[in-house]
């Protein structure tokens, strides 16, 4: 799978672009929108971001725009998609700055009625379907955006894999808000088993984010 990147300063909207290879299965949806731009976009966010959104789909390369992943994140993403062997490139061996973030951030990414310790958090981060939210709203503490990377996990039946899209447009914004803790409700780990969540607590720690269930 290669991606694309574009965005529209104008419109102040991000696409995420798939484009198959020989061995990847066609994604319900290869183009996914977002409805604001992240003013930081980190590439190692953006690797984890990718492989979140389009990881069902993948099967063989996996190439980056622009320079690249760091080495660890790249060695997470093939770790997180196995057993299909995944390979990651380019990879940029270059010491980069770390993206960093010290604040908890809940996450709704409408899946589950829940809403944890929303109410507790420092901030909050809403990825909405098109079709219940336009545009999208952001201030110090909180961000709303609309996206169709739900349509990624139509059908799914776990609710953490369900929500994987969505997280992963989600990470893309975590900087902005200086989010370093994700958190989720736990009814997806008590419903998906502790191998998947440890999966993706991984994955994210790869990229200087932990995970917490509330």
């Amino acid at each position: 799978m290669e991606f694309n990147i574009t965005q529209d300063a104008a419109e102040g909207t991000l696409k995420l672009v798939a484009l198959p290879g020989d061995y990847d299965a066609i994604p319900v949806v290869s183009e996914v929108d977002i409805s604001a731009v992240p003013l930081n976009q980190h590439p190692d966010r953006l690797a984890v971001a990718l492989c979140l959104l389009f990881g069902n789909s993948i099967s063989g390369v996996f190439k980056m725009p622009g320079n690249g992943c760091s080495p660890h994140v790249a060695s997470a993403i093939q770790r997180f998609l196995e057993p299909v062997a995944v390979h990651v490139f380019p990879v940029n061996t270059v010491p980069q700055r770390k993206a960093v973030g010290e604040r908890d951030g809940q996450l709704d990414v409408g899946v589950t009625a829940s809403r944890g310790g929303a109410e507790k958090c420092a901030c909050a981060i809403r990825i909405g379907n098109m079709d219940q939210l336009v545009g999208s709203m952001a201030s110090s503490d909180e961000i709303s955006v609309s996206s169709n990377a739900g349509m990624l996990t139509i059908g799914e039946p776990s609710l953490l894999r369900k929500a994987l899209p969505k997280i992963g447009v989600a990470v893309l914004f975590c900087e902005d808000l200086m989010i370093g803790r994700v958190l989720l409700p736990k009814e997806m780990v008590q419903q998906a088993g502790g191998e998947e969540a440890e999966r993706l607590r991984r994955l994210l720690d790869s990229c200087a984010l932990c995970l917490a269930w509330t």
